[in-house]
């Protein structure tokens, strides 16, 4: 079915102005994560609404995207219901039937996402992307500030890497003495990339697996190297909180 907004061409301000509003209200209806809303298909659906086409092609990749990111079929749902929300218009049915369609398809196909790394039992890499996202946009905790570090082996730079014994030994470190808020990947390389909320507490935490790290196989892994800054999102500008190593 087409709904449009009567444009003949594409009109890049209003598919942003769009955009925007979309993934507002989508947020205040309850979408979970809102770094990482946006996806190509979003564009593709305001494309085809600011230019009076038929939304059903580009719902059901919409519908796809959200069930290969991991989204269930209620979220994407009321995520596309969000669209139509934010511009006051009422739900087109048929584009919502198709992008329902898209998501069961590409659901009963894709393999299923894991925020776990099994061999660590840390973050993944994607996971831990999406959090420092979200982090940055400060739309999970406008208040709170964060540390982004990393604990790095000399080794890495000589091209050693660690059997799945030591990574595993090296995850239960980190799981053991980081507190429950920080999110930490471990590369099959030991270098470790960890976030997590910046308290004196913290501070203390992350110095105590420090040296416990440093005291694993160091003449496998050499000497560990910590290093922390604090992470400048979109609200927390002014965060004062020192950088160290």
């Amino acid at each position: 079915m087409t709904v449009g907004l009567g444009s003949e061409g594409p009109d890049e301000g209003a598919a942003w102005t769009i955009l925007s509003a979309w993934r507002r209200q989508s947020a205040l209806d309850g979408w979970r994560f809102p770094g990482d809303w946006q996806a190509p298909e979003t564009a593709l659906v305001v494309a085809a609404l600011t230019c009076s086409m038929p939304l059903n092609e580009s719902a059901t990749l919409l519908g796809a995207a959200r069930a290969q990111q991991g989204v269930g079929i209620a979220e994407s749902i009321a995520d596309y219901q969000a669209l139509f929300s934010c511009l006051g218009y009422a739900v087109d049915c048929e584009s919502l039937q198709s992008l329902a369609a898209g998501w069961v398809e590409a659901n009963e196909t894709c393999t299923p996402l894991s925020c776990v790394d099994p061999v660590t039992g840390l973050a993944t890499a994607g996971h831990f992307q999406a959090m420092l996202q979200h982090a940055v946009m400060n739309e999970a905790c406008p208040s709170c500030d964060y540390l982004q570090g990393e604990i790095v082996f000399p080794s890495a730079d000589a091209g050693y890497r660690p059997g799945w014994a030591l990574l595993a030994e090296l995850g239960q470190i980190y799981a053991e003495e980081l507190p429950p808020g920080a999110v930490v990947e471990l590369t099959h390389g030991a270098e470790a990339r960890f976030l997590l909320p910046s308290t004196p507490n913290n501070l203390a935490k992350l110095q105590s697996c420090h040296a416990r790290v440093q005291s694993l196989r160091p003449e496998l892994l050499g000497p560990a190297q910590l290093s922390y800054h604090p992470l400048r999102g979109t609200d927390n500008q002014d965060n004062d909180a020192p950088a160290g190593t």
